[in-house]
């Protein structure tokens, strides 16, 4: 289980799922692999043919604007503000990102198994300290 916002949001991806204020959240299997895709990697803008890739593979011959739907659906059922978008962050001109703060996992970690993430302030971002484990 990985939680975000002090545990607003949690997410657990063995069992595929999601809860924003302990209420589940119904994501499609495409919108859970955009999302974990973007978590797996919150360092990394993922641009839209990546996405199409991982998500819908590369064999795709449609519009990459797809990916455009899949976030858009992803926001409005994540974001408190899907038009301030928290967690799923467009960054212009180039594609997605990750931009929420991992605070608690009670199984293994998306990085390194040495490290946790902390959160260090309101501010999008991370800070990885050791968790001495």
């Amino acid at each position: 289980m990985i939680r975000f916002s002090n545990g607003e949001v949690e997410i657990d991806l063995k069992k595929r799922f999601i809860r924003k204020r302990r209420r589940p959240i119904d994501l499609t299997p495409r919108e859970f692999e955009i999302l974990t895709a973007l978590m797996e990697d919150p360092d990394k803008v993922f641009s839209r043919d990546e996405l199409t890739g991982i998500v819908i593979g590369n064999e795709y011959d449609g519009s990459c604007r797809v990916i455009d739907s899949h976030i858009s659906n992803l926001r409005i059922k994540l974001e408190d503000d899907p038009k301030r978008p928290v967690y799923v962050v467009t960054v212009y001109g180039v594609g997605y990102r990750f931009g929420g703060i991992a605070e608690m996992t009670d199984e293994e970690p998306l990085r390194s198994p040495d490290y946790v993430f902390s959160a260090t302030s309101q501010k999008m971002g991370f800070s990885v300290a050791a968790s001495g484990a």
